[in-house]
């Protein structure tokens, strides 16, 4: 504050008042601003306000009889000393505000709008008009007389006022009106079905989690009702069907969705809202819950539909922010009846039937249905809120209508709300045959395709075209080139899987035609440079009772071909029959009789070896009175029937590796596919796993990949080398040996002068031979398997029968030698580093 003239007691006493009444502090939050107990102007209120912004909310400038004004810098209406004597009894003082604090203009009103008046500015004002007042009232007329005017003071006519009446100050606001379109407002009713929506959506996100987990992870998993079994991908290959896969995670949605709906309604009734006190339990329930199963539905389908879990997350939380700035609109159940306008024009008509589809449309509507019956809703003929009626079973059947006044009087009719329960359930079939469907269809999904409405798969699959089979596919099968040379290994074994096709020969094992499998960078099979080629046109047959081992290094499409073969790909060309089933169109079947360890372990941390053996054999439809019998026999041949009721995720790798095995043999399948199976076993185990192996190959066929050369040279009947998607080579271990190795080798040991001599020593025993290193000492010759006779004359040396005397000597220079076979890891690595391979 600041004072202008002289101080004077009404002053002290206002600012007393002020600082007691509104709870205040003098010094603190009560400042003068002008020199105390100084006769001061204007200027120094105004240089502080100026030096000091936005630092005073409220400035008060009191004005007594002994001021004269000296500018007009600052206006203030408090010019005493040009008034008559008699009127000096007037006491006059200005507010100041700070009006840069205050919200200028309401929002979205109009720019000629007063501006309201601070109220704390107000409360002051009166607090100072009541301090003035009280002041003056405690005084005698004499008192007042030399307050007000000392030159005067006698004169009694002048100052006849009676100073004695008490007199207050108040200051109210007009009061407001009375507003019906708020008073008995129900945000139930107008709201509830955008609140309700919402944990319906949380379970939608929680379950496209889960199942975009599981395909990150390459799992299969739904939760059965009263089971804690988790059901995954290698289910899928060891004979669960796709429906049963969808049907498992549709009971597992229900039941969430189940819990979600009931502590919603429970919820709605133990707090009193109208909506759910006045309308049956079981139509409440059933509302959300077949809404809750119809948005389940579309999960299923976005996850099948997204090529990777990166696109499946992006499109569920787009779809989820999009139905919920949708459920902005349809909340308003009149928005929706909007739509059913008899004069609505085609793009109204448009709308509707393309919310048709939507789920949270018919939820709306169904919401809104209900709310306007038995919750508290505004009347428009009475221009108030009324309550709601007793909702009952036969309103379910009321066709529903009205009129709009607003933009132009029309009237609306809607289907029933039974009639939205049909078409909330129609959108549960419909998504549910969609996710089933685009699990065959869609590539991304890696599953076999099946395409609708396809005639001539519908044939097959009734048998009318099944002795024709290979004849649509493979049109252009013909008698094989006479040129091939016999030992072309991969030409033979193709010369091989075309006759047996042309002779219509039985399969039993497995028949691999014209296979290949391209993965396009584009969806729907658009082809691109960019493509990759996995496999390229494979022919391959493997016979019962044989154990083929394909080796090839990483890429160079082993995992592809047995994903294939066990139905997790489908082939971009060509096929293959299995026990005499097509993988392209039997696969449930081939499923049925086949047995997979897949090259990573998926298995369920919380669940024993026992308890994985136990509910693989329901699968494979073991007889109940054998199921332990082959659970116990199964641990044993894997050395784990003493921890078999451990959890599974106490074990090793190595161990969770013969979990995986004894799962691929149990039910005795009649196909074994093994993807590298002793990956992580130290020694003893893994020769313990071969026995395993090789007993499982007697009356079954054994597909194994493999990097450890030595397991494919011990266990393998023949052996597969693959190489950039193509075959390279097909034989037994010593075919192949003989065939594409060096031959034998001849490792000698001497001392360091004696290498020349040593060398020609041998080239002239060992005419064929070639020396391959001479090192320290060491020489490594290679003698090819077509001169093997010529080893004949170093036994004689080494024997001392040679006739030659010149290389005679040898034996007595060469301290130590050796003779052995090429191994398949040096075949191996001769077709896979050759620049152009061996055809």
């Amino acid at each position: 504050y600041g004072i202008i003239g002289n101080r004077e007691k009404w002053i002290d006493y206002v600012l007393d008042y002020v600082a007691y009444v509104n709870d205040l502090e003098l010094e603190k939050d009560i400042r003068q601003l002008t020199d105390k107990n100084i006769q001061t102007n204007s200027n120094q209120f105004v240089n502080f306000i100026h030096t000091n912004p936005n630092m005073t909310q409220i400035g008060v400038v009191f004005c007594t009889s002994k001021w004269s004004i000296i500018n007009d810098q600052i206006s203030i209406p408090c010019q005493s000393n040009q008034m008559p004597p008699y009127n000096k009894k007037v006491v006059m003082y200005t507010i100041f505000y700070n009006w840069t604090l205050f919200y200028r203009s309401p929002y979205l009103s109009g720019f000629g709008k007063n501006l309201q008046k601070d109220w704390v500015l107000l409360r002051l004002k009166t607090s100072i008009d009541n301090a003035i007042i009280d002041f003056f009232s405690k005084y005698d007329i004499q008192v007042a007389s030399q307050i007000l005017d000392l030159e005067n003071q006698n004169n009694q006519s002048i100052l006849d006022i009676d100073f004695k009446e008490r007199i207050e100050n108040v200051a109210q606001d007009f009061p407001f009106a009375y507003n019906r379109f708020t008073t008995g407002y129900d945000v139930v009713t107008t709201n509830g079905a955008f609140y309700f929506f919402i944990p319906i959506m949380i379970n939608f996100i929680i379950l496209i989690n889960e199942i975009l987990r599981e395909k990150q992870k390459k799992l299969r998993h739904g939760n059965f009702f009263f089971f804690y079994i988790l059901f995954k991908k290698g289910i899928m290959v060891m004979g669960m069907s796709h429906f049963s896969y969808w049907l498992s995670w549709n009971i597992t949605g229900g039941i969430l969705n189940g819990i979600t709906c009931f502590i919603q309604v429970c919820s709605g009734i133990l707090f009193r809202f109208d909506i759910f006190i006045k309308t049956p339990f079981l139509i409440m329930f059933a509302f959300l819950w077949i809404f809750s199963l119809s948005i389940t539905q579309i999960s299923f389908l976005i996850t099948n539909i997204c090529t990777d879990t990166a696109n499946g997350y992006s499109v569920a939380y787009g779809f989820l922010l999009m139905s919920i700035v949708l459920e902005f609109f349809l909340t308003n159940n009149f928005f929706v009846y909007y739509l059913y306008r008899e004069d609505a024009d085609f793009f109204i008509i448009f709308l509707k039937n393309a919310f048709i589809t939507y789920p949270a449309y018919h939820y709306s509507k169904i919401f809104g249905d209900i709310a306007f019956k038995s919750g508290k809703h505004y009347s428009v003929q009475e221009s108030r809120w009324i309550d709601g009626k007793e909702y009952t079973y036969q309103d379910l059947f009321e066709p529903i209508a009205g009129k709009f006044t607003l933009p132009k009087e029309s009237s609306y009719e809607c289907p029933s709300t039974f009639q939205s329960f049909f078409h909330l359930f129609l959108t549960i079939c419909i998504y549910f045959w969609l996710s089933v469907y685009s699990d065959h269809v869609f590539p991304n999904v890696k599953q076999i395709s099946i395409f609708l409405f396809n005639y001539v798969l519908f044939l097959i699959r009734i048998g009318v075209l099944q002795n024709n089979l290979y004849f649509l596919f493979h049109l252009n099968i013909g008698i094989m080139s006479q040129d091939l040379k016999k030992a072309n290994t991969v030409k033979r074994e193709k010369r091989r899987v075309k006759a047996n096709l042309n002779g219509k020969a039985e399969t039993k094992g497995i028949r691999i035609i014209k296979m290949g499998k391209t993965y396009h960078k584009y969806p729907f099979g658009i082809k691109t440079s960019k493509d990759k080629v996995a496999l390229n046109k494979i022919y391959l047959e493997i016979e019962g009772g044989e154990l083929l081992a394909i080796l090839g290094h990483n890429g160079a499409g082993k995992s592809t071909l047995i994903n294939i073969l066990t139905g997790l790909l489908s082939p971009t060309s060509g096929t293959a029959e299995m026990m005499g089933y097509d993988i392209n169109t039997e696969m449930k079947e081939i499923q049925s009789i086949m047995g997979v360890c897949p090259q990573f372990d998926i298995l369920w941390d919380e669940l024993t070896a026992e308890e994985h053996l136990y509910l693989f054999s329901l699968l494979k439809g073991v007889p109940q009175n054998q199921v332990q019998t082959q659970i116990k026999n199964s641990l044993q041949q894997v050395s784990l029937l003493n921890v078999m009721r451990a959890q599974v995720g106490t074990y090793s790798g190595g161990m969770k590796r013969r979990v995986s095995l004894a799962i691929s043999a149990i039910g005795n399948p009649k196909i074994i596919f093994m993807d590298e199976p002793t990956t992580g076993m130290d020694p003893k185990t893994r020769r313990e796993i071969w026995e395993m192996i090789r007993n499982l190959k007697k009356d079954k066929v054994v597909v194994l990949t493999t990097h450890a050369m030595e397991e494919a040279e011990v266990l393998a009947d023949r052996i597969v080398v693959v190489a950039g998607g193509e075959l390279k080579c097909i034989g037994t271990p010593l075919y192949l040996k003989n065939h594409y190795s060096d031959g034998y080798r001849l490792n000698l040991v001497t001392d360091q002068q004696n290498v020349d001599y040593a060398r020609i020593a041998i080239k002239q025993a060992i005419p064929s031979c070639k020396i391959l290193d001479e090192k320290g000492g060491n020489i490594i010759a290679c003698v090819p398997v077509i001169h093997l006779n010529e080893l004949g004359n170093f036994f004689k040396i080494m024997e001392n029968e040679a006739t030659d005397k010149s290389i005679y000597n040898l034996k007595n220079i060469i301290k130590d030698w050796g003779l052995s076979h090429s191994t398949i890891e040096e075949v191996f690595m001769k077709i896979t580093k050759a620049k152009k391979y061996l055809l």
